[in-house]
């Protein structure tokens, strides 16, 4: 790494916190256990100030919803020794889609070989594909150009993000080689809800599971709410009992689970606390009381409850003669415009909460429904009697 880089860097007034542990891979590459997450489309001067504060992986993708691979190409021009992954857009599946985004992504992260390609999510669903061509492919397409990727160098493992265990199992067949299965799981975990059974999927065969939003970002909050893991009164007592800040202590609990943890903050100071994992344990009291945890806000967790690792194929039929606006229950989150007599098809979750509006304003609440578990009645209501149905199938049945 040269001395103009680290001048960008600002190397900055404190030094770097000492590397932490790396997990190894399928392939045999070492992995940092600990990285910086990129989304929320970060600046090239947050993502210096990252690697300055001792951060080796990073963790981008090609959504520019969430992401900007140019910055993170720009900040790390130069340096040495870090691990850099990307995910590939739903919307570039295909055999030549995919190689192409691969070769997009090289050329913005100004790297010649990326350490780790995932598939971003196993299809494209509610808005994230919207205003795109239709995908070429599907994820199988994709999966057999990341293989070629990795056979000409352009790519040193591959990975899977947001796939269910019964979409792994499909993966872990339909791999062409050991070499191409997949070597690192992603998904959201937290204290609250913790993927207990992706996590059992990648521990059974050696995969290792990296936890994204591990400090409660997921959770549909309206302004001004609470971060439920943050401001959770049973994780501050230990962090308290700690000499902690809780982000530490919920970190730290991943790690000792088993998971690869990639937190994010544009705060310098709050980057190295969450790098200072390595200098203390939970021990097994602390750990069971955050396990006790898994579900435990129902209220706050409408959408993503305690057995919910099981996703569920749901089918909004709108019976009406105008277009409905649908949402997740909870103020902030995903919207999706249903339209006059047409129907809607998207994987969610046993207790996940939704709700319809007429999509013209007045945006008036006219029905509200929550996914039930397996075995359970639908519920729901429809406040003026409009016949907005849903139904349901597990997700192992049917294809999005």
């Amino acid at each position: 790494m040269g001395a103009a880089w680290l001048a960008l860097a600002g190397a900055a007034a404190l030094p770097a916190e000492p590397p932490g542990p790396n997990v190894t891979l399928l392939t045999g590459a070492r992995m940092p256990l600990v990285g910086f997450g990129c989304a929320g489309r970060l600046g090239a001067a947050v993502l210096r100030e990252a690697y300055a504060a001792g951060y080796r992986l990073f963790d981008t993708a090609q959504a520019a919803e969430w992401y900007d691979e140019g910055a993170l190409g720009e900040a790390l021009a130069g340096a040495n020794g870090v691990f850099v992954t990307t995910k590939v857009h739903p919307r570039d599946f295909g055999l030549a889609a995919t190689a192409a985004s691969i070769d997009r992504s090289l050329a913005a992260l100004r790297v010649r070989s990326i350490d780790l390609v995932m598939l971003h999510y196993p299809r494209c669903w509610g808005e994230l594909c919207a205003g795109a061509r239709a995908p070429e492919g599907d994820w199988r397409d994709a999966w057999r150009a990341l293989e070629a990727a990795r056979v000409a160098g352009k790519v040193r493992a591959l990975g899977a993000s947001n796939f269910a265990p019964h979409e792994l199992d499909e993966l872990w067949a339909h791999a062409s080689t050991a070499a191409d299965r997949p070597a690192v799981v992603q998904a959201f975990m937290d204290p609250l809800v913790q993927s207990g059974a992706l996590r059992a999927w990648c521990a059974e065969r050696g995969v290792v599971f990296q936890a994204y939003s591990t400090l409660g970002t997921q959770h549909a909050l309206a302004a001004g709410a609470r971060n439920p893991v943050l401001g959770s009164a049973a994780l501050a007592r230990i962090a308290r009992a700690r000499g902690r800040s809780v982000a530490q202590v919920v970190l730290r609990w991943a790690v000792q689970r088993g998971a690869a943890v990639i937190p994010r903050s544009a705060d310098a100071d709050r980057m190295r606390a969450n790098l200072r994992l390595f200098d203390f344990a939970l021990d097994d009291v602390e750990l069971a009381a955050i396990d006790a945890l898994d579900g435990a806000d129902a209220r706050v967790l409408a959408r993503t409850p305690r057995a919910a690792d099981a996703p569920r194929d749901v089918a909004f039929a709108n019976g009406l003669d105008r277009p409905v606006l649908l949402r997740w229950d909870g103020g902030a989150g995903p919207a999706w415009t249903l339209p006059a007599r047409g129907t809607l098809r998207l994987q969610s979750y046993a207790s996940h909460a939704f709700w319809a509006a007429a999509a013209a304003a007045p945006a008036e609440a006219i029905w509200r429904w929550t996914v039930p578990a397996p075995g359970e009645a639908a519920t729901g209501d429809a406040e003026d009697g409009s016949p907005l149905a849903v139904t349901i199938a597990p997700m192992a049945k049917t294809e999005l």
